[in-house]
């Protein structure tokens, strides 16, 4: 399987890690001004009391504190102004031992360490963000290496697949009574045709599976093996698991079943296209929690509520037992 990755991802990444770090270095200085202008000369603290609070222009506020030092009393601008502060308050200021008038109010500490701290915070989630992108795209190259090799015997679509509109739309997701075990598929109208029902769930070893035909009204029991994982990429498909004691994507191969996944990374979205023979046969798209609300199917509106599992099935086939078995492949070998 191979996958079309669009958007410039690399630019994306860059860019977003750009905008962290330059609002985060920003704030780093602002905040290491202001506590440097703090602490660049040896003030002692002293209190001092709001004597008067003057507006004096638009949105600015002039206050006068008055205080003591050495015997001499001062009536100095404070420079910084709190909805909180009445007149008559006691406040803690600092001044320079050398120029008593020279005066700061203690809050504006906070102000600078916050500044700090915010900067260092943005710093450290665009780093994040631009480390796990990096590793994301490494998964990826790596799964196409591991998707072209497992559809190295079946061929590709011979027409250019139809629109959405032209195939039966279902709506495949888990069973909400077996968290990610079993499955279901609903008609357009919402009216379940097929689920994938456990009998009996074991943590280890094959589980039992009946697979529920509501329109045949047939139902048959299969063995159903844990997936294993290569990877935890948004669109990793697992080594599979076992199908009545076969791999499941070796069964799909030898029916001519090739599944290929189309990622788009701007929208975190992906679309699985399924050729049975060569020939178009449905498209899976990922769909968000919302799974019957979004407007467009294949554009998930909050790209992190995009999961596993959950999928838009639009059938261009006739073969509703082979559909379902091909979103149980996908749905449990999606990580």
């Amino acid at each position: 399987m191979r996958i079309k990755t669009k958007g410039l991802v690399t630019v994306g990444l860059v860019l977003r890690f750009a905008f962290f770090l330059v609002i985060g270095l920003a704030l780093l200085g602002l905040g290491g001004l202001t506590l440097s202008a703090q602490f660049g000369e040896d003030y002692e603290k002293t209190t001092a009391v709001i004597e008067e609070i003057n507006p004096v222009g638009e949105g600015e506020v002039q206050v006068i504190v008055a205080y003591t030092i050495d015997g001499v009393d001062y009536h100095t601008e404070l420079g910084y102004y709190s909805s909180g502060m009445m007149i008559g308050d006691e406040i803690t200021i600092k001044y320079c031992p050398n120029a008593s008038s020279d005066i700061r109010a203690t809050s504006v500490d906070l102000i600078g360490y916050v500044l700090v701290a915010v900067g260092g915070v943005l710093i450290y989630i665009g780093s994040r963000s631009f480390s796990k992108g990096l590793k994301r795209r490494k998964k990826d190259r790596e799964q196409e290496n591991s998707f072209s090799e497992m559809n190295r015997d079946v061929p590709k679509s011979a027409r250019i697949f139809p629109d959405n509109e032209d195939g039966t739309l279902y709506y495949f997701h888990y069973d909400k009574s077996f968290s990610k075990q079993g499955h279901v598929m609903e008609n357009k109208d919402r009216q379940v045709v097929y689920e994938g029902a456990i009998k009996q769930f074991k943590l280890i070893g094959d589980f039992e599976m009946d697979f529920i035909n509501h329109i045949s009204c047939h139902t048959q029991t299969h063995f159903i093996g844990h997936a294993v994982s290569t990877g935890t990429s948004h669109v990793t498909i697992s080594e599979g698991f076992d199908y009545d004691g076969q791999n499941i994507w070796e069964y799909l191969h030898g029916r001519g079943i090739r599944v290929d996944p189309i990622l788009d990374r701007r929208l975190m979205s992906v679309t699985f296209e399924v050729t049975l023979c060569g020939m178009p046969f449905a498209r899976f798209v990922s769909s968000g929690t919302n799974l019957y609300g979004e407007e467009k199917a294949g554009l998930a509106k909050v790209a992190n509520l995009s999961a596993p599992g959950l999928f838009r099935i639009y059938s261009f086939g006739d073969d509703l037992d082979l559909l379902f078995l091909i979103g149980v492949a996908i749905a449990r070998s999606s990580t």
